[in-house]
């Protein structure tokens, strides 16, 4: 399954539509049939569960709760049946969204997803035990000795007074998974002050929306007081995750080119499946370590998922010239807009049988040679003090990779550059010594 016009996972499979459809009509039949079932078996049991909620939340001493409308609390009561049903397949419900959701996710994603549905389902049973049982008979208390000082007898509507209790926990709820979905988010690095307002909007508009579903016709007023409160809630106790900075690699800076424009550069640093040895990125690039990203899906997903949510413009890999990554992976950075090259480190490594010495200098020629975002003459400044640095070592310049069947000596070093008459001037006055291939 691919996605964001493009992106495509590991375990993406190019399916046909009617293959989701078929697959997610089959798991919503099944998940209908046992609340059904499921509402049908707690029907026997809701006449006693009702009957004790209600004598919860009599405020009276002796028994003031009526039934003036008889088909409301019929219905209330298949509703309360259902809503008992729903939380008892909780698990289940969470099992089956997962399954369905997380071949398209990206890893951050599938953990957002589980821990929020998981905490949906606690924070569910919380709220309706906590304002059934505890807020809703202290407040049901308040109201009626108020009405008792005054000389009113209470005579109170049962259905009324169960709707407005699950309205009440209702949107209990609404806000408090609002603000796990946030909180959730922001552990994930999934939400920050750059893609905030889409999370607002979203939030916030389905959190609103539910509200007004619920809130009874009794009350037309109380959905505008409602909905300002819960999302003033909301964005009080999820200050932090909407207002954090945008995660971005070690060491990632912004980069200005040539032509003004705004470059993120990120190096994965790949071992190639310890064929290469580990790198460190130069200034103001990012690091991402890879153990062998041709063969790991997981180490893709984790990267495209950086690439991402970082708005990397440019990946360096670093052992490969990144031609052995997969053509899906390449179309998911195309997706991005995300520029790949590499730095062939592990060719160079192969056209030696004793290691370098100074060990790691081919490296740091290497990353010294990235040509874009920075000119050529910064690149050969870079390359020529590095060069002066390393007198004793004689350096095989070529603006090619290394030819097939070299093998260079301890005291030889590769640098793949444009030879250019002011870079020879640079190192012929340094007296280097250095062979053009």
């Amino acid at each position: 399954m691919s996605r964001m016009g493009g992106l495509k996972l590991a375990d993406d499979e190019d399916v046909p539509l009617e293959h989701h459809l078929s697959e997610f009509s089959y798991r919503a039949s099944l998940l209908l049939l046992l609340i059904a079932i499921l509402t049908v078996v707690w029907s026997f049991q809701i006449d006693s569960i009702l009957t004790y909620t209600m004598c919860v939340l009599d405020p009276c001493s002796y028994s003031c709760m009526n039934v003036f409308e008889p088909a409301e609390w019929t219905a209330l009561r298949w509703l309360s049946s259902a809503l008992l049903a729903i939380i008892s397949t909780g698990p289940l419900v969470i099992q089956q969204i997962y399954s369905f959701s997380a071949r398209g996710l990206m890893p951050a994603e599938r953990r957002w997803l589980v821990s929020w549905l998981s905490s949906t389902w606690l924070l569910a049973c919380a709220c309706i035990c906590l304002t059934m049982y505890y807020l809703m008979p202290k407040f049901f208390d308040m109201g009626h000795s108020v009405q008792a000082d005054i000389g009113l007898v209470g005579r109170y509507d049962a259905a009324e007074t169960l709707g407005l209790s699950l309205a009440l926990a209702w949107s209990q709820l609404m806000v408090l998974v609002a603000i796990s979905a946030l909180i959730i988010a922001g552990k994930t690095n999934m939400v920050h002050r750059e893609n905030a307002d889409g999370w607002r909007l979203r939030i916030h508009g389905t959190m609103v929306m539910l509200l007004w579903l619920v809130i009874p016709d009794s009350t037309p007023g109380a959905w505008i007081g409602i909905a300002i409160i819960a999302v003033t809630l909301v964005e009080v106790f999820a200050h932090g995750p909407l207002n954090q900075n945008m995660p971005i690699p070690l060491k990632l800076r912004d980069i200005l080119d040539g032509q003004g424009g705004l470059r993120r550069i990120l190096m994965a640093d790949c071992t190639c499946e310890m064929a290469c040895p580990r790198n460190n990125a130069p200034e103001n690039i990012g690091i991402f370590s890879a153990d062998g990203l041709c063969t790991r899906a997981n180490e893709r997903d984790s990267l495209l998922q950086v690439i991402a949510h970082s708005k990397i413009t440019d990946l360096i890999i670093t052992g490969c010239d990144s031609s052995p990554l997969p053509p899906s992976f390449k179309q998911s950075l195309q997706s991005l807009h995300c520029d790949l090259r590499g730095l062939d480190l592990m060719r160079i490594a192969n056209s030696r049988t004793i290691i370098q010495e100074p060990i790691g200098l081919d490296g740091d020629l290497a990353k010294a040679s990235i040509i874009d975002p920075w000119s050529q003459e910064v690149i050969e400044q870079q390359c020529c003090e590095i060069i002066t640095n390393n007198s004793e070592v004689e350096f095989l310049i070529s603006p090619k990779p290394p030819p097939f069947g070299l093998q260079m000596r301890p005291d030889q070093a590769w640098l793949q550059i444009d030879f250019s008459d002011e870079f020879a001037a640079m190192l012929n006055a340094q007296a280097v010594r250095y062979r053009l291939i």
